[in-house]
């Protein structure tokens, strides 16, 4: 690439294409804030929910009666033969697993019917662009895929698409209606203390929706506008075609590097008042979050436990306290090595959904939570991120995140619910939480 390309401007050039992405990380320099990856016009893609997908590809359509991730299982251990050693990147595919799917995993357990939509979306791209703060390294990465194109060719298509970074326009209009007031969200998180109290859970992440009007389709002046108001190390723009995915999210789901997988959960929320440090101090104070977060801690190296070596799984650090924007969160590291041989699908399985979005012990306050909950979560709550076809992969929690879905606009934020929690200060930690995306909007 020419110098000076920046990753705006890549995202800019390949918005109007089939299927772009942008793995994101704006902001600050940092462990977590090092990639961006881009990319659009995939090869292939792989969508459906549990025993019906669909594969798309120059070869047509095919429907198969199987699991979306098995195929994307099949399709990945195909593509490593091609990803050239001592590099981690030659070729990705970049998609979701929505909150959806975790109806496929626990098979015995009846939940709410989640609709049509497709649970699982990948795409994979034979060219990606790789920008990496740390170093400095800017390139266009193309791979031979078997029966593909020449990597120099497709390199040089993708380069002469290239343009300066298009303006963002100011969003302007937007209206944001709740799905439900603010005593119907109380009276349900009542019920979940209730629930509490009987035994059933020790906590649950109990949310609520927005729907968003007047926005527009420009979703590429959106997104830009989300990222500036809320700068976060795990933001995502993901074009499934019928679905899009805006995501500021400050929260990894996994990370797979070799064999060493990481997870890092988020509970403990408080806003960053001036001073900083007085608010980490009484975040940090604070019984009831390191209570939530130790919870969450143990159910995801309880997770981590199905499929990590024995005796490998171990946290690395606990109680950590990070900003972001407006608020500050406390988080939880923890670490396992799994077998070289466990594929995206069995990682997937073992760990989704998230500990701090669903709640203790997980499947029962899932099933609260799909009683409670006005409407079941589709995408909200998943997962999105890359796999590079060498095996390495990051996702991110799908929070902060906002979804054009279904011909409409809406996000969605909720908090964990323990046995002290005071509904009324829980609702309006939701703004808080809510603030990043309300200025993207124009709305803060």
């Amino acid at each position: 690439m020419d110098a000076g390309t920046t990753p705006e401007a890549v995202f800019s050039s390949l918005y109007s294409l089939r299927h772009p992405f942008f793995i994101d990380s704006p902001g600050r320099r940092g462990p977590d804030c090092r990639l961006q990856i881009l990319g659009a016009e995939p090869f292939m893609t792989i969508s459906g929910r549990a025993g019906c997908t669909i594969l798309r590809s120059e070869n047509g359509i095919t429907s198969l009666k199987a699991d979306p991730l098995e195929v994307i299982d099949s399709h990945l251990a195909e593509l490593r033969t091609i990803a050239e050693p001592g590099h981690a990147f030659r070729g990705c595919a970049a998609g979701y697993v929505g909150y959806s799917y975790k109806n496929a995993i626990e098979k015995n357990i009846i939940y709410r019917d989640t609709g049509a939509g497709d649970d699982v979306f990948f795409a994979f791209y034979d060219t990606i662009f790789f920008f990496d703060k740390k170093t400095g390294e800017a390139k266009i990465i193309s791979a031979k895929i078997p029966g593909g194109p020449s990597p120099v060719d497709r390199a040089k298509y993708f380069k002469e698409l290239l343009g300066p970074e298009r303006k963002s326009l100011k969003i302007k209009g937007a209206s944001i209606t709740p799905q439900e007031n603010d005593g119907s969200y109380i009276k349900k998180a009542k019920r979940v203390k209730e629930y509490i109290a009987a035994g059933d859970i020790y906590q649950a992440n109990l949310s609520r929706k927005y729907f968003i009007e007047g926005a527009g389709d420009d979703y590429y002046s959106l997104y830009m506008n989300l990222r500036r108001a809320n700068p976060s190390p795990f933001s995502l723009f993901f074009d499934a075609g019928d679905a899009k995915i805006l995501s500021t999210s400050p929260e990894r789901f996994f990370r797979k590097t070799g064999r060493l997988i990481s997870t890092v959960p988020i509970k403990g929320t408080i806003r960053a008042s001036y001073p900083t440090g007085s608010a980490m101090r009484r975040l940090f104070a604070s019984e009831k979050d390191r209570a939530e977060l130790i919870m969450i801690t143990d159910l995801e190296r309880n997770d981590l436990g199905k499929i990590a070596i024995t005796g490998s799984v171990k946290p690395h650090r606990l109680y950590t306290l990070r900003r972001f924007g407006n608020i500050i969160h406390m988080m939880s590291d923890i670490r396992a090595i799994i077998d070289e041989n466990k594929a995206f699908s069995d990682i997937i399985k073992a760990l989704h959904p998230g500990g701090s979005i669903t709640g203790a012990p997980k499947i029962r306050a899932m099933q609260i939570l799909d009683e409670l909950e006005d409407e079941p979560r589709t995408l909200y709550t998943g997962t999105a991120g890359y796999i590079d076809f060498s095996g390495r992969m990051d996702f991110n929690i799908l929070i902060r995140t906002v979804f054009a879905e279904n011909g409409g606009l809406y996000y969605s934020a909720g908090g964990g619910i323990v046995h002290d929690s005071v509904p009324e200060k829980e609702n309006r930690e939701i703004r808080q939480k809510s603030l990043g995306i309300l200025r993207g909007l124009g709305k803060a």
